[in-house]
């Protein structure tokens, strides 16, 4: 007995066969719930609009007024107009053609306009040369005057690893992401090792007179068996992670630091629990050096 067309099309719903189905699992599922990344696209693919001279596409409500709308279609600029505007106010941005524009030009979206593409990872990189090798004498005013160059690339690399290219972040977190960058780079190249051999001299020859004899007993036991007097360890060389059991004890001490903050100890350890020092990371490669 033959089908109508309409019935058999009821039965092979090619949808809702899928649909039913369907098994998530529950990796997928938490994948899912978090939001993470379905999908990538290497190299990153930007979509440029082409369109002839006030045919661009224009999106609006439906219960927004029609005047508003033709108001605001003249003045819409999209990727192409953006990229006209460009060539007129940079001579440089007229050696590129506008397929490869992207390639050294960010679009911003909020203002609607091409800026050139800033590197600010080089630049951070450059930054850390400059403070290692050079010593500015004002680090931190070089730092505030280019600070919008040195983390332009920040927001790009938070929405590009969250997946979320709504996201938006605050000035201040950017800049402090980009600094948390610049310190990494800075204890890669033992910058936390670099300590002022002067000035921990005259700290040893300043206190040292001050103690008494039981003092100095403890200091001379100390330093000969365990080497654990900071300014003596680090002015030999050394690397001393000085620590405490409290904040306030850790205060006291010079580049001191909790033991739990420095071990990444556990507040409440069970039998089975580790410290938490990710392998390979920038404490893990401290440690193994002191």
């Amino acid at each position: 007995i033959g089908r109508s067309v309409q019935e058999q099309g009821q039965m092979d719903d090619e949808i809702r066969l899928f649909l039913d189905a369907r098994y998530i699992s529950a990796s997928e599922a938490s994948w899912r719930i978090f939001h993470y990344r379905l999908h990538n696209e290497k190299p990153d693919i930007m979509q440029l609009h082409v369109h002839l001279p006030g045919k661009h596409r224009v999106i609006f409500r439906d219960d927004e007024p029609l005047e508003d709308i033709i108001n605001r279609s003249n003045t819409e600029k999209t990727t192409l107009t953006a990229w006209f505007e460009a060539n007129a106010m940079y001579p440089e941005a007229r050696r590129l053609a506008y397929t490869d524009f992207p390639t050294q030009w960010v679009y911003d979206k909020r203002t609607k306009k091409w800026k050139p593409r800033q590197k600010g990872a080089q630049l951070r990189y450059l930054f850390a040369t400059l403070l290692i090798f050079c010593n500015p004498t004002r680090p931190e005013i070089l730092w505030e005057n280019h600070i919008s160059a040195l983390s332009d690339d920040i927001f790009f690399q938070v929405r590009h690893k969250t997946g979320d290219m709504t996201l938006e972040l605050m000035d201040a977190d950017i800049h402090n992401r980009a600094l948390h960058h610049l310190q990494t780079i800075l204890n890669r190249h033992g910058r936390q090792q670099q300590y002022d051999v002067e000035e921990l001299t005259k700290l040893i020859e300043n206190d040292l007179p001050r103690l008494n004899m039981d003092q100095r007993a403890v200091y001379i036991n100390v330093i000969a068996a365990v080497e654990a007097e900071i300014p003596s360890v680090r002015l030999m060389g050394y690397i001393a992670l000085a620590v405490a059991s409290s904040g306030i004890a850790a205060l006291l001490l010079p580049g001191g630091r909790t033991a739990h903050s420095r071990f990444k100890i556990p507040f409440d350890p069970q039998e089975g629990s580790t410290c938490s020092v990710s392998h390979g990371s920038d404490l893990a490669l401290l440690l193994q050096q002191a």
